[in-house]
């Protein structure tokens, strides 16, 4: 039955399910957008960042780094797949300034662990196969793979995952695709932000009967749709909740359409204070939501709007400055101590005293620093935005 809504399944697929058979049933049956959040971008954008260091076997320092940046932020990374490059170069305009240190950091743990795995790699390596008693495909794409280890790189900090059945599955996949036991590799949570590795020991059985099973209750699910409705698909509501992409679904359903919600002027009981808590996020889901709309509105017809003495439109990063130190220790290296601690103090005040005091470097100074524009934000305000 499963077979007649998708050709395939995966690890994330069944994990969904567990979490809430619900969002699976929007997400893989009524075919819902499942919209990534920032830290799953950021994630996404980590992973093409590891795979093109861990590729091109870049050295472990700022100046590789620095370079693989610019390959990637401009598209060129040959490391990397023509769609790979696109999307990292994509995601790297959207988060990867503001996320560079972190970048850094997991590629220097990532290029460390690999150090310790002689022999050929096989990254992103895709693997598709059957799982005994589904017949459904399963489809895996796997982080890395060599003679005897399988890896999944983590670059959040939750660390929930090490509990699952992930790479089990993982080193049956591989194994069946190599004709080899997949007992024999050991297999690794490595989570690059937390610079710490996990091994997965749990037997591989354990991995194939929880695959199953979760299989059999999506297929009874499926066959009391027809007589239940989606009702049948369980909403497990929880902290999970807050990242869920249906959220505003969920509450909706619950509470009725946004415009028939009534807030009340006092709250006197517990289920009120719960039904106005619950109000209070499906408007903040459908706020963001109209937001988002206008936002685009706006951008694409250059459009600044006043209403009820409020403009809606794009407004001007504010602009930042960024100095070069060597040129303005050039300058100032012969100055007394305590006038270069004012300059290298990064406080404009002491940059802008020791230029006001030694006309001779003012110059010098002026070429040293140079200034960015921030991001432009969406936003409404009392007043109008500034003509840049």
């Amino acid at each position: 039955m499963l077979e007649n809504y998708i050709d395939h399944i995966s690890f994330s697929n069944l994990d969904k399910y567990q979490k809430c058979p619900y969002q699976w049933y929007l997400r893989y049956i009524e075919k819902h957008p499942d919209e990534a959040g920032e830290s799953a971008q950021i994630g996404k954008l980590g992973h093409l960042v590891i795979k093109a260091a861990v590729a091109g076997k870049i050295r472990p320092d700022l100046d590789a780094f620095d370079d693989l940046v610019i390959d990637i932020a401009s598209g060129e990374c040959s490391n990397l797949t023509f769609k790979e490059r696109a999307e990292a170069r994509e995601l790297y305009q959207g988060y990867g300034a503001s996320n560079i240190t972190n970048l850094y950091e997991w590629v220097l743990f990532a290029l460390d662990v690999r150090s310790k795995h002689k022999g050929r790699v096989e990254l992103e390596k895709e693997v598709s196969c059957i799982i005994p008693g589904i017949p459904v495909p399963m489809e895996m794409h796997i982080d890395f793979v060599n003679k005897d280890t399988i890896i999944d790189w983590k670059t959040g900090r939750n660390t929930e995952p090490i509990s699952s059945h992930q790479l089990g599955l993982y080193a049956y996949g591989v194994g069946r695709a190599k004709n080899v036991n997949p007992s024999q590799f050991t297999r690794k949570f490595v989570f690059t932000g937390l610079q710490k590795q996990f091994e997965d020991k749990k037997p591989i059985q354990d991995a194939l009967a929880w695959a199953l099973n979760i299989y059999e209750h999506i297929e009874e699910d499926l066959e009391g749709l027809a007589f239940m409705g989606k009702g049948v698909f369980k909403k497990n509501a929880g902290t999970a909740c807050r990242w869920c992409p249906y959220k505003a679904t969920c509450f909706e359903e619950n509470l009725g359409p946004v415009e028939l919600i009534n807030i009340p002027e006092e709250i006197l009981t517990y289920s009120q204070a719960e039904q106005v808590a619950s109000s209070i996020l499906l408007i903040e889901e459908k706020l963001n939501a109209a937001q988002k709309a206008l936002q685009v509105y706006c951008e694409e017809n250059n459009l600044l709007m006043q209403t009820n003495g409020e403009y809606f439109g794009w407004y001007p990063g504010s602009i930042s400055r960024k100095w070069d130190k060597m040129k303005i220790y050039e300058a100032v290296r012969d100055l007394p101590a305590e006038d270069i601690i004012k300059a290298f103090s990064v406080d404009l005040r002491g940059i802008n005293a020791l230029a006001k005091n030694n006309d001779c470097i003012n110059l010098a100074i002026q070429e040293a620093v140079t200034t960015e524009k921030g991001k432009p934000k969406f936003k409404h305000a009392s007043k109008p935005p500034k003509a840049s």
